[in-house]
């Protein structure tokens, strides 16, 4: 490492604008980038590039950040627009150690060679090592919690799938029950009227069946004995012992 980046190695974390410098192999103390002569420094397409790249992986978080990106606020034709402050954005060597070795991106700061650059890269590439070992962990304790998750929502929704099932034979049970039920309550309704039927075919008007003349001369004079006699149970009122007689009768056409 050569004299002008002594120091930068004891630094843990650096803004994005240096780190970009820095893998560029350019001194952040010696340059500006904000003025317009950076434009004509030799590596000044290197840094755009680069910057480029990194800020892409860190907005699309492939490169992960200890701390949130940091934004500025400006005021362009009367609207408030949001620029990240990448100055302010702080990343750490051990973190951008191991995202420049993936990508396979050279850098004379972070990857010396030279013999007196031994304790900067020993330094930096240990913490790098434990800082990927620990996200593996994370990453891998993530999966099997969300292993975990899944195989307990596939066994809820078999479980909700059973009952439904069960909830679904039952209702198809009581259908079939319901059904039985309004069978049987039509016959025995059929079997009264069928009685009511015969009975008032006995006690008013011509039987060929029986020697005897009718009891009572016309159905009216029936209704009014029991209207008269029973009212006082539910259902003998004159216009239901009509209703009921009317349909008795016809009970008995359709035999």
């Amino acid at each position: 490492m050569t004299d002008e980046f002594e120091g930068w190695q004891y630094i843990d974390e650096l803004s994005v604008n240096e780190a970009v410098l820095l893998i560029v192999d350019v001194d952040p103390m010696s340059v500006n980038i904000k003025e317009e002569s950076f434009k004509q420094h030799e590596s000044y397409q290197k840094f755009i590039l680069m910057k480029r790249k990194l800020t892409e992986a860190i907005s699309s978080k492939s490169l992960k950040l200890p701390e949130r990106i940091q934004y500025l606020w400006t005021s362009e034709d009367n609207r408030v627009c949001t620029h990240c402050d990448w100055d302010r954005t702080k990343i750490s060597p051990a973190v951008l150690r191991p995202w420049l070795e993936e990508h396979q991106i050279p850098s004379n700061f972070f990857f010396p060679s030279t013999p007196e650059a031994g304790h900067m890269n020993q330094k930096t590439s240990q913490p790098a090592s434990e800082h990927t070992t620990s996200e593996i962990r994370a990453l891998e304790a993530e999966k099997d919690d969300l292993r975990k998750r899944f195989e307990e929502t596939e066994a809820a929704n078999r479980s909700l799938e059973e009952g439904k099932k069960a909830v679904e034979a039952d209702l198809h049970d009581l259908r079939k029950e319901l059904a039985s039920v309004k069978r049987s309550r039509k016959r025995v309704e059929n079997t009264y009227l069928h009685i009511i039927g015969s009975m008032l075919t006995c006690l008013v008007g011509e039987n060929r069946y029986l020697d005897k003349s009718p009891v009572f001369k016309s159905e009216a004079e029936l209704v009014d004995l029991l209207t008269d006699q029973f009212s006082v149970y539910a259902g003998l009122t004159r216009r239901t012992l009509n209703q009921k007689f009317a349909e008795a009768k016809r009970s008995l056409e359709v035999v």
